[in-house]
């Protein structure tokens, strides 16, 4: 499962709960420590400020967290999973922030399902933020991932948070770098990041999705590309980051699945246009047919008539 966590300086609860609930499955909306009805955003909203006003505003302090909790699809009923995603939705907040008002939404993607939650930066009627440090945090998604594993084996879930990160293949520079200060180089950081993207992005929505997850935006200049994270301001150029083979292979992967993607809908529209033209023609017959045995029964009343 993947975990995603963005906070917002600014109070865009109305924004991001109209989001929410538009793509969701209605029927797995999800509200914590909330009164109001799940279904009327506009009390939603209100509530969320009314909390919001409360908060003791200082220089960059945050208004809310937006957070995504995802799962892969397995083989098993998709209602199934979803029951399931609700119960590591509820779990995960309980022990997240269990004094703080939340609500969520499910979407279902191509191949997985997941939450967007929003969460209130203070807890009920307080001050404070409600912090967590780095430690924390990553404490409570390695926990959150061995729930899942432990309690729903059936949706085959990888190890991704508790799993050993692997030594990546860096320069001579890098490296002396990393060994003097024994942390990763901002151009490194970069590269996994959109290595796993390139690698996992299944489509143009997923691709363009993971980039805003993970901060990074990308341009295109000609034929040259950059991507800017924006966490650390570093820019890079694909060819320098040495990830050209992966982006066009995803690139082509994504080009074939438009091209499929247009012939489906092309054949859709042209297989419903021919429904239509049957069912005039039908009409068309109905009425004439109606015509006939209308006129034939006014002659057999004027026969009789007569």
């Amino acid at each position: 499962m993947i975990i995603k966590s963005l906070s917002r300086k600014k109070p865009t609860f109305g924004q991001l709960s109209d989001y929410i609930y538009n793509e969701a499955d209605k029927e797995y909306i999800y509200t914590y420590n909330m009164y109001s009805d799940k279904n009327k955003l506009k009390d939603i909203k209100k509530e969320f400020k009314e909390n919001y006003s409360f908060l003791k505003k200082q220089k960059n302090s945050n208004a809310l967290y937006h957070e995504m909790l995802s799962i892969k699809k397995s083989n098993i009923e998709i209602d199934l999973q979803k029951k399931a995603l609700y119960d590591i939705v509820n779990e995960y907040i309980k022990v997240r922030s269990p004094n703080c008002l939340v609500y969520g939404g499910l979407h279902e993607a191509e191949n997985n399902l997941h939450y967007h939650v929003i969460i209130s930066s203070n807890q009920i009627e307080k001050e404070k933020n409600n912090y967590l440090s780095k430690k924390e945090f990553s404490e409570i998604k390695k926990g959150l991932e061995m729930y899942v594993l432990n309690k729903y084996p059936e949706l085959k879930q990888e190890i991704i948070i508790n799993k050993e990160k692997k030594k990546n293949t860096i320069s001579d520079k890098e490296y002396q770098l990393g060994k003097r200060t024994g942390r990763q180089t901002k151009s490194e950081n970069l590269k996994e990041r959109l290595n796993n993207i390139f690698n996992n992005a299944k489509t143009k929505k997923e691709f363009f999705d993971a980039l805003y997850w993970e901060k990074i935006e990308i341009q295109l200049k000609g034929k040259t590309i950059k991507f800017i994270d924006e966490k650390t301001g570093l820019t890079r150029r694909l060819k320098r980051l040495g990830l050209e083979e992966e982006f066009y292979k995803l690139s082509d992967s994504l080009e074939q699945q438009e091209a499929k993607y247009q012939e489906g809908k092309q054949t859709h529209e042209q297989q419903q246009a021919h429904e239509q033209q049957q069912a005039h023609e039908q009409q068309e017959q109905t009425k004439n047919t109606e015509s006939a045995e209308e006129l034939k029964k006014n002659k057999e009343i004027k026969e009789k008539n007569f």
